[in-house]
């Protein structure tokens, strides 16, 4: 299972000298076999060329932006310009809007506030578990077209 895998891979990267008393290249095609199954039905990306225009910049999906990293991680990238856009992920709150939480957030951690009103931001709320993350569906493939880079800072 994707659990099982995954735990396995968290030990070996945690512990790389323990002993988990298995066949390591037996276990390996049995890992690749398992990453191949669970991937084959995602979509296909290019690898984008070392060659492409520095003005294509890069995306970014960031998931927990009103968390104390995520905060800060997202701040950063809006200060680089490099980066062409992020989408700011977070789970539904019906208490308030996302310009508000971050907001909040920013001035609490000592942020420049005018970060969260730039161009480059894409507020997007929902659930990662979700069939389309729960996103509007045209929002939801701009970001499957569009991301080069996935930064999952939430909990």
């Amino acid at each position: 299972s994707v659990i099982q895998m995954s735990a396995f891979v968290s030990n070996a990267v945690n512990s790389p000298n323990r002993s988990q008393k298995v066949n390591l290249e037996k276990k390996g095609w049995v890992l690749e076999t398992l990453v191949n199954k669970y991937t084959e039905d995602l979509p296909k990306r290019s690898v984008p060329s070392v060659n492409a225009r520095a003005d294509e910049g890069e995306v970014y999906l960031v998931t927990g932006t009103t968390g104390s990293l995520g905060s800060n991680i997202l701040a950063q990238l809006l200060s680089s310009k490099s980066v062409k856009r992020v989408y700011a992920f977070n789970r539904v709150n019906s208490k308030s809007t996302p310009v508000q939480r971050h907001h909040v957030t920013f001035v609490k951690r000592g942020l420049d506030v005018g970060l969260i009103e730039s161009p480059k931001l894409v507020y997007a709320e929902g659930d990662l578990t979700a069939v389309g993350f729960g996103l509007e569906k045209g929002l939801y493939e701009e970001m499957r077209a569009s991301v080069t880079h996935i930064i999952h800072a939430g909990v």
